[in-house]
């Protein structure tokens, strides 16, 4: 299971480069569309793939008739908060360093997890979680401090 997450790290970690690398030819709203467009693409040809081999088996319209209205909420908010987000690293992109944005972003991202799960859905942390997650902020402090 490490190595698979290990893999999509990998992965993950490349994007921000090949984006800025796009963005020199593109405008933001060029690759957002694009880039759009090419996921949506991929992930029906998985779906299909996925429903043709009889792996999955999908209810989509059934299960979205038993939301409520706090999950049509939640899906709506999540699509939207997706879409900003995206909007924002393109925009963004073109201007810092991938290298300090990414690092940025995800220390970000790790502390607002934290402090939504632990107020709003009371996830439990043990203290080597919390003590890697302040370590990691102050390397992140590190890396991309100027001297």
């Amino acid at each position: 299971m490490y190595h698979i997450l290990f893999g999509i790290s990998i992965l993950k970690s490349m994007e921000p480069f090949f984006r800025k690398d796009v963005l020199q030819t593109f405008n933001s709203e060029e690759f957002l569309f694009i880039n759009t467009l090419m996921i949506s693409i991929l992930i029906i040809i998985y779906t299909l793939y996925m429903y043709l081999t009889k792996k999955t088996k999908f209810n989509i319209i059934g299960k979205l008739k038993t939301f409520s209205l706090t999950q049509i909420a939640f899906l709506v908010g999540l699509a939207f908060i997706t879409f900003i987000s995206t909007v924002s690293i393109f925009q963004i992109s073109k201007e810092f360093n991938t290298q300090n944005l990414n690092a940025l972003v995800k220390t970000l991202t790790t502390v607002f997890a934290l402090f939504i799960g632990v107020t709003f859905y009371n996830e439990q942390y043990t203290a080597n979680q919390i003590y890697g997650i302040i370590i990691t902020i102050i390397g992140i402090y590190l890396i991309t401090k100027k001297d």
